[in-house]
């Protein structure tokens, strides 16, 4: 089996911190191995390049678990940037029941598309423009 140098071993260790979203500190070097820590969840990652036979050479929670400070933003959750968007009431029938809601949106047709995505087979009755 051929040994890897520490230079070697940080690398590819970074490399899968990199891979989970982690963001490491500069490695602190002991007598037999080097450990590096991330700056967002404190995960670690360790190398040691002369592994005994009950070790590893690259191990920790760093390069097998993904970042806990990673946050994954679905589209529909990001809030909409556009602060004074107008209002439209939006009188709708759904079922047997009448409903009158609000939407901030560009324009009528956005707000009718926002009431039939919503609200599958509703009849839409009226839209008008509230103030703002």
């Amino acid at each position: 089996m051929q040994r890897k140098s520490m230079l070697g071993l940080k690398r590819e260790a970074l490399g899968a911190c990199r891979r989970r979203k982690h963001d490491m500190k500069p490695f602190e070097d002991g007598r037999r191995s080097a450990i590096s820590y991330c700056r967002k969840c404190s995960g670690w990652i360790q190398v040691i390049p002369n592994p005994y036979a009950n070790e590893i050479d690259i191990g920790g929670p760093a390069c097998a678990v993904d970042c806990e400070q990673t946050v994954k933003v679905r589209k529909d959750s990001v809030p909409n940037r556009k602060k004074n968007l107008p209002k439209y009431r939006v009188s709708f029938s759904y079922g047997n029941a009448g409903i009158i809601m609000d939407f901030p949106s560009r324009d009528a047709n956005t707000a009718k598309k926002k009431v039939l995505r919503e609200y599958k087979g509703a009849i839409i009755r009226g839209v008008r423009k509230m103030g703002r």
